[in-house]
C-alpha cells in the first residue's frame, strides 16, 4: 500500500498507515485550515468527522456534515456558517467534487472568509474519492477552490475505490 502526502510517497505496512494516518489527523486536528481528504468514501468520511470533532469539548456539537449531492441542505449549511449564525465550528463536505459551479462559487466565499476577521470563523473539511487536480485540468472544478481546500491534503492511495 502506498501512502501519499505533500507529494511524498511511501510503501508502508497496515500498521504503519495507521499510525501515519493519526499523525496526519492529528496535525490536521490542530489548525483551523482547511482539510481535503482524497480516498475512498468509507476511509475519508471517517476521518473527516474525527478532524472536526478532534480537541473539542463540545463532540458533535457544532459539527455538520453535509453530501455535496444534497443541494438544499449544502447551501443552507454554506449561508448558516458563511453568517455566523447557530455556532457552526466546522463543516465536512462529502464527495466535494459533485459540486456544481454555484455551490464552489459558495464554497469559495466561505474559504475566502474564515481567515478573515468576523462572523465566518467555521472550519471546512472536504471529501472526495477522485482526483480534484485532475477536475481542475478538466476544467469541472474550480482551481482557486482547489488552492483553498488543499491546505493540509491527506491522500491515501492504493485503497480500493480511489481514482487518480
Amino acid at each position: 500500500m502506498n501512502l501519499t502526502n505533500s507529494g511524498r510517497t511511501s510503501s508502508i505496512d497496515a500498521s504503519s498507515l495507521t499510525r501515519s494516518l493519526w499523525l496526519d489527523v492529528a496535525v490536521a486536528a490542530r489548525t483551523s485550515l482547511p482539510v481535503l481528504i482524497t480516498a475512498p468514501p468509507e476511509f475519508a468520511l471517517p476521518v473527516a468527522t474525527e478532524i472536526a470533532m478532534a480537541n473539542a469539548d463540545h463532540g458533535a456539537d457544532g459539527v455538520v456534515v453535509v453530501d455535496a449531492a444534497d443541494a438544499g441542505r449544502l447551501q443552507s449549511t454554506l449561508s448558516r456558517a458563511a453568517s455566523g449564525a447557530g455556532g457552526l465550528r466546522a463543516v465536512v463536505i462529502h464527495d466535494v467534487h459533485g459540486l456544481n459551479q454555484a455551490q464552489q462559487s459558495a464554497l469559495m466565499t466561505l474559504v475566502a472568509g474564515v481567515g478573515r476577521p468576523g462572523p465566518a470563523r467555521c472550519r471546512v473539511i472536504s471529501t472526495t474519492s477522485v482526483s480534484l487536480f485532475d477536475r481542475v485540468l478538466d476544467a469541472t472544478f474550480d482551481s482557486d477552490l482547489f488552492y483553498a481546500l488543499n491546505k493540509i491534503h491527506i491522500k491515501l492511495d492504493g485503497l480500493t475505490g480511489v481514482a487518480d
